[in-house]
């Protein structure tokens, strides 16, 4: 039996160890490398050089093994050097080129086992007769960059000194890697770690997670799967970074780090920057000759507010930099230990964006100090290896080089297409070269060519179609249709049915009355009715008048009514006698349509002016007050003709008028189908709320067109007898996110077409679009893109057109706009504002307010409301993130995330979720309630937020809701939403005690590790007992030990509660009833503290001269 030595893993290793024991096998840290070696070489020579280093470095000689709970570097005496050789001669040129990228590739994503050494491989590929390329791959526990080359200098130094016959020259090192790690363990203590604590404490207090723009929903756990995109700045820019740097007195380093940040903060909006930075490590010189994993990563977090320059921003960045080099001592994995960030097995701790800059040459074998050449060593350039992984979401290397600065962009493939990282690229050197030439500019004010432009309409062709109706009324169309199908029916109501003559006979006469009224063109009259064929008739009439309506819905509360018309301060409201009296004695024109003479009526002789207002129509305003939006004809014709263009309506539709009057989706659910001969049913009274009753009138009248809010058609397609609206063809959503599940469900369920619209009421009801797909990917439906005539840009805080990914504001233009909000000039001036990009003065764009991002596919993603973004105890939260995490769960059918104040006078998130149906009636007890209680089904949610989102953005509060109550449109009423009585927190869950033997015996355990007294099943082993990677991993190796399984560490942050944990366990066995057994066996011997373990731990005592004694005998 070989003698071993012990030592302790240093800090790092032993982070790399448990993520190794988190995802046994797997190879993302394996450190390839693929060389090309020149002619003449002997493959004797090289496993001879192969030998010598392994001789000098220890690493090469070691394993990782656990004693005990503990894991130990072992290193042993001699370790087999094995280089096989691959015969790639019978290949053709260009054909050997693709097999070596292959079995590049392949070497790559090959694993090591970590306890069995040695943690390194080699293999030549024989090109020719005397020609090879070398395939080298060492685990990251072993290594770093820096070890690589220097491997790779001495294997042309050994290799060398093969060849000549001469014995080697380099002298033994003075120290191995296991000195360092006794070393680092032995400093690091008392004052100096608290010292290094204490700064990254404040330096990484209230951090926040960078919100990249991703291309896909980010996975609940991490694949790692990743790609590169090459990157290369041109020497002339290089140059001038680099003396624009040393003018101002710091490092390239800095600047292009600067330059990074800045391009985060323009893609993300966010501008308070974190990201990581691998530093060598090497801080002593006896370090710089090992072979060894010393790299240390350091967490740079600069602010960039204050809209600063370029030349002032790379001062600040410097002097981040300087603190963090001076505090860079402390290793990451003791940073992670000591600071106990949110547990989230979707991101890495503290950043997920990685920057680093090798400023020394690409490999070529020789070092300045060894008088050995690459064409001495026979090593030559290395060839390009896709490990096909990525450790960040997003990392940046860039290498230094005679022809300029080029790199990679390295990549999570499970967030990014490559032709997003592609344009991201672009925008990067494009902003680089515009710093460094305005480095005295405010960074938010610099204009960039992105490749960007206005986002143009696919549709744009269908405006063409019928340019001369351009300037005509919105109701012209539906008198071409009433000419031309007169006998066709145009309205159902309440067992009744008009022709199109009869409506265009009735809103003529309409008409007519309103003339007698002194009207002036563009005039808005109000128009307070009901649901009812009057209403539709009355809209016609009023336009035909030469008036603008103003819908006042009798279903609205009366205050809100009179608030409207105080606003307006409209002169004529149109009704009918039963409801004319709201309307007296105050000072307002009241037209009775019931009571006029039924005299046949004259075809007013008005004629539109489609400048002039078609309709003001009011929506609700921040401060509480509402603001109406002045529409005219160009603007409600252009969104009607596009419509009719792109979703052709035929006299073989029917349309289902359901959205209340006072909403702006409703005008297109009254034009549309009238100037296309279709039929148009208005349901009975809060048929909108009632969907049973709506599936009644699309079974009754065959509907085969309808419009619903997303909470609508969650509620439509969970209301048995459903599969009865078979008449059913296209189903258009809007005025809310729409899930991608709400997709898929309907298309399961209905053979529809589904169509999502957005769209505020300033743009003319839609202003963009998206058919959506069978198989809908991601988690919410895009919002598409423009309908014909608008345009949309994508634009940062300044104005400016943001790169193709990058997060910006949704600004609209184009003919749909609004003229503006009635009497309201100032906001008016804020919302409209100045087209940057319009040759023409007086061309205008409304800023939504909305949050969006171009995805990869060209289509419009919504990504929340601007003033959707809070601040609660400092940190900035997006309530929709919360509600997409929360969606996700497999119980939710539905939620909503409000921020309430609660008793101790601050503020605190709460969560309001609808379940999905359970799929049999629930098992009732005698008292009539479910067995299940409440508070631990909610827990349920808290743990499942806490595994995905920072602290900060997991509610405290979470009510389950049997039916939201929803605004008259039929969104969810948030203001209506109950207060949570009584609270349902995590911790309420948390003093249920154990219940069966496995509870008690991990109860025990959890007690054991973490050193507390009382657990509850439902605490949490992170957030509530203080647990950490270290303790996890000791609990494991019990829990295997014990219970002769092999469950791997992430079940314990996938689930950490005893609770979960002892049910992922069950499933992890063939019969469960064995680990009840064991645990009661364990109990009753009184096994918990396992002495028997407790005796194989090794103490690493140390001999007279420093080095760990040598423990013989270790297998």
């Amino acid at each position: 039996m070989k003698d071993v030595v012990l030592f302790p893993l240093s800090f790092a290793q032993q982070r790399l160890w448990f993520l190794d024991q988190m995802e046994p096998g797997n190879p993302f840290y394996t450190l390839p490398v693929a060389t090309r070696l020149g002619t003449g070489l002997d493959p004797t020579h090289i496993r001879s050089a192969l030998s010598a280093i392994c001789d000098r470095h220890e690493t090469l000689r070691s394993a990782i093994r656990t004693v005990g709970e503990q894991p130990y570097q072992v290193v042993l005496d001699e370790v087999p050097i094995e280089v096989p050789i691959v015969d790639l001669r019978d290949f053709e040129p260009s054909e050997q080129e693709i097999e070596v990228a292959r079995l590049a590739t392949i070497d790559a994503s090959s694993p090591f086992k970590l306890d069995e050494a040695p943690l390194w491989r080699a293999k030549l590929l024989r090109l020719q007769e005397h020609e090879y390329a070398l395939l080298f791959a060492m685990h990251h526990i072993i290594s770093d960059g820096w070890s690589i080359r220097v491997l790779f200098h001495e294997l042309g130094l050994f290799y060398d000194q093969a060849r000549s016959g001469r014995p080697p020259t380099l002298p033994p090192l003075e120290l191995q890697y296991g000195d360092y790690a006794v070393w680092q363990r032995e400093w690091l203590v008392g004052a100096a770690l608290e010292e290094q604590v204490d700064y990254w404490r404040h330096q990484l207090s209230d951090i926040r997670t960078l919100q990249l723009p991703t291309d896909h929903p980010r996975p609940t756990v991490q694949s790692f799967q990743g790609a590169t995109v090459p990157i290369t700045i041109d020497r002339q820019t290089s140059e001038a970074l680099k003396s624009f740097c040393r003018r101002e007195g710091t490092t390239v380093f800095v600047g292009l780090l600067a330059a990074f940040k800045t391009w985060l903060y323009r893609l993300t909006g966010e501008d308070d920057i974190v990201i990581g930075s691998p530093m060598a490590g090497r801080n002593r010189t006896e370090f710089e000759a090992m072979i060894g994993f010393f790299i240390n990563s350091i967490v740079l977090r600069t602010n960039l507010s204050g809209a600063p320059s370029y030349q002032e921003l790379l001062h600040r960045v410097h002097q981040t930099v300087v603190e963090a080099f001076r505090h860079q001592d402390l290793p990451f994995e003791k940073l992670v230990e000591e600071l106990k960030p949110q547990r989230d097995l979707s991101r890495n701790p503290f950043y997920q964006v990685s920057f680093q800059l090798i400023e020394i040459p690409a490999l070529d074998g020789s070092r300045k100090d060894s008088g050995t050449t690459a064409e001495q060593s026979k090593i030559q350039l290395p060839i390009e290896v896709d490990r096909g992984k990525a450790l960040f979401d997003l990392d940046l290397t860039m290498i230094d080089s005679p022809e300029g600065f080029r790199g990679q962009f390295e990549f999570s493939t499970d967030l990014f297409e490559a032709d997003t990282i592609h344009r991201f690229g672009h925008y990067f050197l494009a902003l680089l070269k515009e710093l460094i030439r305005s480095n005295e500019k405010p960074i938010d004010t610099l204009a960039v060519d992105s490749g960007s432009t206005r986002i143009l309409s696919a549709d744009d062709t269908l405006a063409s179609q019928e340019t001369e109706t351009t300037h005509e009324g919105l109701h012209q169309s539906f008198i071409r249709q009433a000419l031309k199908t007169p006998e066709a029916t145009a309205v159902y109501h309440d067992g009744e049915q008009w022709s199109y003559a009869d409506l265009n006979q009735i809103s003529d006469r309409i008409a007519s009355i309103i003339a007698t009224h002194s009207i002036e063109p563009g005039q808005p009259i109000g128009l307070y009715l009901g649901r009812s064929m009057d209403w539709i008739a009355s809209v016609l009439g009023i336009l035909k008048a030469g008036g603008g309506f103003l819908p006042l819905d009798i279903d609205h509360p009366t205050p809100r009514l009179q608030a409207i018309v105080a606003d307006s301060a409209i002169k004529l409201i149109v009704t009918t006698t039963k409801h004319a009296e709201v309307w007296s004695n105050q000072g307002i024109e009241i037209c009775v349509i019931d009571e006029a003479p039924q005299t046949e009526p004259s075809p007013p002789a008005w004629h539109t002016d489609a400048s002039q207002m078609a309709y003001l129509i009011y929506t609700s305003g921040s401060t509480g007050t509402p603001k109406g939006a002045v529409l005219s004809h160009v603007a409600a014709t252009n969104h009607m003709r596009w419509m009719q263009a792109r979703f052709p309506m035929s006299p073989e539709d029917r349309l289902l008028q359901k959205t209340p009057l006072m909403f702006d989706a409703s005008i297109w659910e009254i034009f549309v189908p009238l100037s296309a001969g279709a039929a148009l049913v208005l349901p009975p009274p809060n048929a909108h709320r009632d969907v049973s009753e709506m599936i009644r009138c699309i079974t009754h009248y065959e509907i085969t067109i309808l419009q619903l809010v997303p909470s609508q058609l969650e509620a439509f397609l969970a209301e048995p007898g459903i599969e009865r609206c078979t008449t059913l063809k296209r189903i258009f959503c809007g005025g809310e996110v729409l899930p991608t599940k709400l997709v898929h469900e309907c298309h399961e369920r209905l053979e529809v077409e589904m169509v999502n619209l957005y769209g505020p009421t300033e743009a003319c009801i839609d202003a963009t679009y998206w058919p959506c797909h069978e198989n809908e990917p991601g988690e919410e439906a895009p919002i598409g893109l423009p309908i014909a005539g608008i345009e949309a840009y994508i634009l940062d805080g300044q104005g400016n057109l943001v790169p193709p990914g990058a997060i910006g504001e949704l600004f609209l233009g184009g003919t749909g706009l609004a003229t503006g909000y009635w009497n309201q000039p100032e906001l008016t001036a804020e919302k409209f504002v100045s087209s940057p990009f319009a040759e023409d003065d007086g061309i205008t764009l409304y800023r939504t307010g909305d949050r969006v991002r171009l995805r990869h596919d060209g289509q419009i993603a919504f990504l929340g409301r601007e003033d959707g973004q809070i601040k609660l105890r400092g940190h900035r939260i997006e309530l929709g993130e919360i509600e997409s995490q929360l969606r996700q769960h497999e119980q939710v059918q539905s939620c909503a995330v409000v921020v309430r104040p609660n008793g101790s006078g601050d503020r605190s998130l709460t969560a309001y979720l609808k379940p999905k149906p359970e799929p049999e009636p629930p098992t009732v007890n005698g008292s009539g309630h479910r067995p299940k209680p409440r508070q631990q089904f909610n827990g349920q949610f808290h743990r499942f937020l806490q595994q995905r989102l920072p602290a900060p953005m997991v509610p405290t509060d979470y009510v389950i809701m049997d039916q939201w109550p929803t605004l008259p449109s039929g969104k969810v009423d948030r203001s209506a939403l109950p207060e949570p009585k009584p609270r349902i927190n995590g911790s309420s869950t948390k003093s249920t005690t154990p219940k069966s033997d496995l509870h008690r015996v991990l109860a025990n355990l959890w007690s054991e590790i973490t050193d507390v007294d009382q657990v509850g099943i439902h605490d949490d082993f992170f957030a509530d007992l203080g647990g950490h990677s270290l303790l996890a991993t000791r609990l494991l190796i019990r829990v295997r030990e014990w219970f002769e399984t092999e469950t791997p560490l992430r079940q314990i942050f996938e689930v950490p509660t005893i609770a979960g944990f002892a049910e992922a366990l069950k499933h992890s066995v063939p019969d469960p009833a064995e680990l009840e057994e064991t645990a009661a066996l364990l109990l009753q011997v009184g096994e918990l503290s396992d002495e028997e373990v407790k005796s194989m731990l090794w103490k690493n005592t140390r001999s007279e001269n420093g080095r760990p004694r040598t423990a013989k005998g270790f297998r």
